[in-house]
């Protein structure tokens, strides 16, 4: 385990949770993201349920100074697709 990891529930307190974001299929509660692209950042919607899952999965950690600095305070760091950082409430 990392010596930035967060406990899930801790993570979840700490979400800046868009209560009625609609990405088409009607309104959920969201979280904003973003990855870092090879044109620049790329941000999108996760649904809070889908980003739980991933955390769950794969753990969550302490973003970086300048992430947190951005307002995206932690970050899951995916196999293979790169880190997602995650917005929060406030910095992790």
């Amino acid at each position: 385990m990392s010596e930035y990891a967060v406990p899930i529930e801790d993570a979840v307190a700490l979400l800046d949770v868009i209560p009625d974001y609609d990405c088409g299929n009607g309104p959920e509660p969201c979280v904003h993201t973003f990855v870092d692209a090879p044109f620049g950042q790329l941000g999108a919607h996760w649904s809070l349920t889908d980003l739980r899952a991933q955390m769950e999965r794969l753990g969550v950690e302490r973003a970086g100074d300048m992430a947190r600095k951005a307002g995206h305070g932690l970050v899951v760091r995916r196999p293979g697709l790169g880190p997602l950082f995650i917005a929060t409430r406030e910095v992790a």
